[in-house]
This record gives C-alpha cells, sequence and structure tokens, in this order.
C-alpha cells in the first residue's frame, strides 16, 4: 500500500471502529503497566516510559464517552505526534492501514460532535468515526484548563 494524505490507522475501542490519519502517528506499542500520576485529572491514564521518554496517555475511552475498563495486556498504545504535542492514547486494538478514497468520506461534519470527530467514514461495510487530531489537542487543553485534579480521600 502507498501511503498518503488520505492513509489513515484503523483502530477498535469497546467494539467500535476508529481512524486517525497516518501522518500524526508515531509508533504503536503493545500496552503496558502505566506509571501513575498523582493529582492528574480524569483524562489521563498515567505516564508511559518510552526508552527513557515520558509520555502521557490520555484516556480516549473518557473523551469518546465510552466505557472505561483496566489496562489490559492485548490493548495497544499508539502515540501521536501533533506539532510540538507528543502523546498516547491507549485502544484496544490497532487494527490496519487503510487509504480511504474521497466516496467513502463524508462530506460534512457531524454536528453536535464538537471538534473531535471529523466525520464518519465507511470502510469494508464498517462504519468508522474519524477523529480530528487537532480536536483531541484542544478538548485535552479545555479540560487541564476547566477542571480541578481528581482529588482522593
Amino acid at each position: 500500500m502507498s501511503l498518503n494524505s488520505q492513509t489513515v490507522l484503523l483502530f477498535e475501542l469497546e467494539h467500535q471502529k476508529y481512524s486517525l490519519p497516518f501522518h500524526v502517528v508515531d509508533e504503536i506499542l503493545p500496552a503496558v503497566q502505566l506509571l501513575p500520576v498523582p493529582g492528574a485529572n480524569h483524562a489521563m491514564e498515567g505516564l508511559l516510559d518510552v526508552r527513557g521518554e515520558l509520555i502521557p496517555v490520555v484516556a480516549l475511552s473518557t473523551l469518546l464517552n465510552v466505557p472505561a475498563r483496566p489496562i489490559n495486556y492485548t490493548d495497544h498504545l499508539i502515540i501521536l505526534n501533533l506539532n510540538t504535542e507528543k502523546f498516547a492514547v491507549r485502544v484496544d486494538r490497532a487494527c490496519e492501514l487503510a487509504n480511504l478514497s474521497q466516496q467513502s468520506q463524508a462530506n460534512t461534519k457531524i454536528p453536535f460532535c464538537g471538534s473531535l470527530v471529523a466525520r464518519i467514514d465507511r470502510y469494508n461495510g464498517d462504519r468508522v468515526t474519524a477523529l480530528e487530531p487537532e480536536g483531541l489537542i484542544q478538548l485535552l487543553t479545555e479540560i487541564s484548563n476547566t477542571q480541578p485534579a481528581h482529588r482522593g480521600n
């Protein structure tokens, strides 16, 4: 497969298919135990140590209103690199790279989804929710600026 601007990484989260543009994917790793971050807000699962670099892991399930579950050894961590921001998201499974044609892409944004969902695509008969990487950064910034850190008792 030739990689181009329409190449996406397809992944699953709680039996739903999602995609991210491949050009923002830095690396895909098997899930490991994350380092806890005391006082972190609900959007952060922990820190991932990748060859000495600590990378924040975002709770994508929380941002997408998908039921959260404990980390599993079969999960994948997708490291994203957006401009100067580098972070990871935990997913059930990174599936494959796909080149989406214009016919498989919706032409309009989905209303009431904010900036996180770019559109709904079709791929091999499945509905795929295309995520907007910049919208993910925007949402994380809003959460960190408006929500106090979770405090345990």
